[in-house]
């Protein structure tokens, strides 16, 4: 009525007969062997076994969810194991930096060392040989008398000291 074509059937009878060829296929079952009493009741116990077994499974696993203590113990112990991995692993950084430190620093003091000594040279060439005599004498004097010069400089000091305070009145 709608306008679509409806499918058509050769006769009334055959597809009537179809019907009853499928009906009697799903119908046919294919027949098995008959277990003996024994069987069936050996496997009903083994079926029994592992409901029991999967459900103890699972009540344990709902158990531990259940515990919060121990989930909360299970999880401060795996923090407690990865801070102690990342302290683990900082103190190895920090003991690799402390070495390229020392290293970079050894470096840097040869440098420092080497350019000195290269300056100082360069001062002792371009410096006349009377004035290097007279440093010589003067830096030998200083160390004979040591006593007298800081005593000389204390003085110096709080003379100064003395003065600046005055000042300030």
């Amino acid at each position: 009525m709608n306008g679509t074509p409806r499918p058509q059937h050769d006769s009334p009878n055959t597809s009537g007969a179809s019907r009853t060829a499928k009906d009697s296929k799903i119908s046919e079952k294919p027949e098995k062997p008959e277990k003996s009493e024994h069987s069936e009741t050996e496997e009903l116990r083994a079926r029994a076994e592992d409901t029991r077994e999967q459900l103890g499974q699972t009540v344990d696993a709902l158990a531990a969810k259940a515990d919060v203590r121990a989930r909360a113990k299970q999880t401060a112990t795996e923090v407690k194991e990865q801070v102690g991995e990342k302290a683990a692993q900082a103190k190895q950084t920090a003991t690799e930096v402390r070495e390229q430190v020392g290293e970079k620093a050894a470096q840097a003091r040869t440098q420092l060392t080497e350019a000195a000594t290269a300056v100082s040279e360069k001062i002792r060439e371009a410096t006349p040989q009377q004035v290097q005599d007279t440093t010589v004498l003067v830096a030998k004097t200083a160390r004979a008398r040591r006593t007298p010069l800081l005593a000389a400089a204390v003085t110096v000091v709080a003379v100064a000291l003395l003065v600046q305070r005055r000042r300030r009145r």
